[in-house]
Order: structure tokens, then C-alpha cells, then sequence
């Protein structure tokens, strides 16, 4: 499946970043911006929403290598992916202020900085870390990127059903750790499977993780967790297993609007300068 994101306009977005070290943003009217039918479905299904957060939300993405933002490096080569974006999109909105949390951090873009990611992170390994992650670093909201190494053979070729009972153990230690934190339960992006075989693999397992995320989610109180819709983007770094700037940029603008109304009642600025609209967050049918 390919991206449906047109490649001159997310050229010229690296381009701009690239030359001006900075997001491009562009503040339209209330118009521009559609609510895509990905924001909360589990909430709209059951007829409920969580009230908006208030104050300074503070914003913790943890898992693998993908939450840390590889290969998206600061000149030190510290990590910072898709944060800054996220960030930097989400605090022009007016009354809006979000900050990143957690113990790793890069050493550009402050305030979007922070971030609890870790190479070669499983799902068990983030299970068996979350308590004392959100003890240090308390977040009113979490991202969970994570479940890739799962599949690969580093992670024992675990299973989708051995990874749903996996995850359905790291959401229960998240929410006894923090018993009124959000999480934003990201799809596993699937490998790229013509590397090799391993990630051929993988990536059938992946898929079918996918598939069996919304009835885990489900199990838990409504709109406490909701799935960010990722399992479609394309692992287009050439090893096969992390998403290239362009993907970054596509993830931060999807996402942002998946946790959005958890944010802020407020319509989010349409901040795409051309290149990324809501209603792209998710594939064509």
C-alpha cells in the first residue's frame, strides 16, 4: 500500500526543514480543518469522550527505537524523530502548550526533547519499565510505539496472539502506574518485508497484531486508550525498520490529531502549509 501524500509537497517540506531547521506552518481559518473519521473511534462508538486536559499537558512517547526518533539526529547524534513536529504543530494552536517528558533526551529542539524510547524495546521489555518510567516522569498522556522487535527474530518471533497478551499486560501496568494517564496505542508499522525473510515475516505478524489491536482496546474503559493508525505508513529507511523523515512528518500530523480532543477543545490550527491534510491520516479504502 502505498502513501497517498503527494512527494512533491513532502520534498519540499525537507527541503524547508533542511534549510531552515524548523517545521513550515501556516495558520488557516476554522475551514480547513475537517476531523478525520480516525480521531476516537473507540470513543464514538461508545457515545463517550474524556474532557480535555487543561494546563501544560505533558506528553510522554516510550518504546523502541521508533518512539526515540531513529534516525532523525541532532548533530551529536542523539535522536529526536517526530517530536519537534508534533510539538511545535500542537503549541501554535492558542491556549495550547504541550511538553515531552521522560528520562532520554536530545539536545535539539527544547521542550520537544524528552522522550522515553530504547533500541531493540518489546513490548514485555516496555511492560516490565512503564511503572517506573511514569513514577519519574509523570504524563497526563502516553504514546506507545512499540512491538516491531517483537515479531523479528531478537524478539522470538512472538506471535500477534503472544503479543496482544503481551500489550493487554503493558496497558495494565501502565494504568495501575498511573491510574488517569491516556495512552495512544500505536499499530505496529510492519517491516520491510523484501529485505529478507525475517521481515517478511515480521511483517505478516505485525499486520495481524494490527488487526487484533481495537478489540484489546475495547477491554478498557472507554476512551482511555485510543489506536494511533500507523500500520499503514511504509518503513522506508533502506534497513527495512524505520520510517524515513517524510513518514516522521506524516506520523506527527496523524497522531496529533488522533489525541487531539484529549488536548484541547479547541479546533486544532490547520498547520500544513500545503502538504498535509487531516483527511489523509488513514488509507483509501
Amino acid at each position: 500500500m502505498t502513501r497517498k501524500f503527494s512527494w512533491l509537497a513532502s520534498l519540499t517540506t525537507v527541503v524547508l526543514i533542511a534549510l531552515t531547521g524548523s517545521v513550515p506552518t501556516h495558520t488557516a481559518g476554522a475551514s480547513a480543518y475537517t476531523t478525520p473519521a480516525v480521531i476516537s473511534s473507540q470513543a464514538a462508538a461508545e457515545g463517550a469522550q474524556l474532557p480535555p486536559l487543561t494546563g501544560t499537558v505533558h506528553i510522554m512517547e516510550t518504546g523502541d527505537s521508533i518512539a526515540g526518533g531513529y534516525p532523525l539526529l541532532c548533530p551529536d547524534g542523539t535522536s529526536f524523530g517526530r517530536r519537534w513536529a508534533m510539538g511545535t504543530w500542537i503549541n501554535i494552536t492558542p491556549g495550547v502548550h504541550v511538553e515531552f517528558v521522560g528520562s532520554q533526551a536530545s539536545t535539539c529542539h527544547p521542550g520537544y526533547d524528552r522522550h522515553e524510547g530504547h533500541g531493540g524495546f518489546t513490548i514485555r521489555d516496555l511492560s516490565d519499565n512503564i511503572a517506573a518510567y511514569l513514577s519519574a516522569n509523570p504524563a497526563q498522556i502516553a504514546i506507545f510505539t512499540v512491538g516491531v522487535n517483537d515479531a523479528k527474530a531478537s524478539g522470538g518471533y512472538r506471535s500477534a496472539a503472544q503479543m496482544i497478551a503481551d500489550y493487554r499486560q503493558l496497558l495494565i501496568n501502565a494504568r495501575a502506574a498511573s491510574p488517569d494517564i491516556r495512552i495512544l496505542a500505536s499499530e505496529v508499522i510492519p517491516p520491510n518485508g523484501s529485505v529478507n525473510q525475517e521481515f517478511a515475516t515480521a511483517s505478516v505478524t505485525a499486520q495481524e497484531f494490527n488487526a487484533l489491536l481495537p478489540r484489546l482496546v475495547a477491554e478498557f474503559p472507554a476512551d482511555t486508550i485510543r489506536i494511533a493508525h500507523n500500520g499503514w505508513f511504509i518503513m522506508s529507511q533502506q534497513d527495512g525498520l524505520h520510517p524515513d523523515v517524510v513518514v516522521y512528518l506524516e506520523m506527527a500530523w496523524c497522531n496529533e490529531r488522533e489525541m487531539w480532543s484529549w488536548i484541547s477543545a479547541r479546533r486544532p490550527a490547520a498547520t500544513d502549509a500545503g502538504v498535509f491534510r487531516s483527511n489523509q491520516c488513514a488509507p483509501a479504502n
